[in-house]
C-alpha cells in the first residue's frame, strides 16, 4: 500500500507558492497624462490580443523626483484596455506613497527591459520580464544571473504551457503549439515548429538567438525587443531561421 503526504492541513483554506509568470512594465516618461488614454488605445489596436488580459508593472525610474502621477486616471485608462496595474518600479518616496495610495505596490528589481508605447508595432519594447509571483519575497535581481546547466525538453510544448530556463539555455527536441510561451536567459533552440511565444535572454543578455526548424511564432523577442508573426517577413515563415538583436532591432536570418 502507497501512502501520499499531504503538504497541508486538511483545514487550511490556502497556501503560498512561487511560480514563474510574465509581466509587462510600461515606462512613464512624463507626468502629463493628458494623451495617454488616446496613446494607449492607438497602441493597442495595433494587436488586441496581444494586449489582453495582460499584468503590468509600471516603471518611473526616469521620472523626474518631484513630478506628481495621477495614478488613479492611469490605472482606469490601462484597464479599459485590456491591462492590468498591480505595481510600481522605482519612483521617489513622494510617487511610491501616491501609488500605494491608488493600490499599487513597490517592486525591486535590477536590469531591465521595458515597453515603449510610442514605437511601432514592428518595434516596440515590451519588458516582458519573468517574476517569482511570491508575496513574501522581493522580485529576484535582473543583474547578470549565474550560468546554469542548459534546460531540454523532449516532449511538445501545448497550448497554455509555460517553459523557462533560468540562467541557460532552453533546448526544445520537438514543437511549441501556438498558446505556449517559452523564455530562456540564454539562447532558445527549438528543432520542431514554433508557433507560440519565444523570449530569449529575457534578464538582458542582448547576445541572446533563437533558432528554429519552422518559425510560424506568435512572438518572438530578444531582450524585450519584439515582433509579433504579423511583423515578420512572409518569405521566412515556415523556415528554418536564427533570429538576434542588432541596433535594438530583431534581425531573421534563414539558415
Amino acid at each position: 500500500m502507497t501512502v501520499k503526504s499531504n503538504n497541508y492541513a486538511p483545514d487550511k483554506t490556502f497556501q503560498l507558492k512561487g511560480s514563474m509568470v510574465t509581466v509587462m512594465v510600461m515606462e512613464i516618461l512624463q507626468s502629463d497624462l493628458r494623451g495617454f488614454a488616446t496613446e494607449l488605445n492607438e497602441k493597442v489596436s495595433t494587436a488586441p490580443e496581444f494586449f489582453q488580459d495582460t499584468s503590468l508593472v509600471f516603471n518611473l525610474e526616469k521620472l523626474e523626483e518631484q513630478a506628481e502621477i495621477d495614478f488613479t486616471s492611469l490605472i482606469e485608462a490601462c484597464r479599459a484596455n485590456g491591462l492590468f496595474p498591480f505595481a510600481v518600479k522605482g519612483g521617489s518616496d513622494q510617487q511610491l506613497v501616491a501609488a500605494r495610495s491608488a493600490g499599487l505596490v513597490p517592486v525591486s528589481g535590477g536590469k531591465s527591459r521595458e515597453e515603449s508605447i510610442d514605437k511601432p508595432v514592428d518595434k516596440p519594447r515590451p519588458k516582458s520580464e519573468p517574476v517569482e509571483e511570491n508575496p513574501t519575497e522581493e522580485l529576484p535581481s535582473q543583474l547578470s544571473p549565474a550560468k546554469q546547466p542548459t534546460k531540454m525538453v523532449t516532449q511538445p510544448v501545448r497550448s497554455g504551457q509555460q517553459v523557462y530556463a533560468k540562467g541557460g539555455d532552453l533546448i526544445v527536441l520537438s514543437s511549441v503549439s501556438e498558446g505556449a510561451e517559452i523564455l530562456a536567459d540564454g539562447n532558445i533552440h527549438v528543432y520542431g515548429a514554433l508557433r507560440g511565444r519565444a523570449l530569449a535572454g529575457v534578464q538582458g543578455d542582448e547576445s541572446a538567438r533563437i533558432f528554429c526548424s519552422y518559425l510560424d511564432a506568435s512572438l518572438v523577442s530578444i531582450t524585450g525587443v519584439y515582433l509579433l508573426n504579423d511583423n515578420i517577413e512572409k518569405s521566412l515563415l515556415g523556415k528554418n531561421v536564427q533570429i538576434s538583436l542588432n541596433e535594438e532591432q530583431l534581425e531573421i536570418k534563414a539558415l
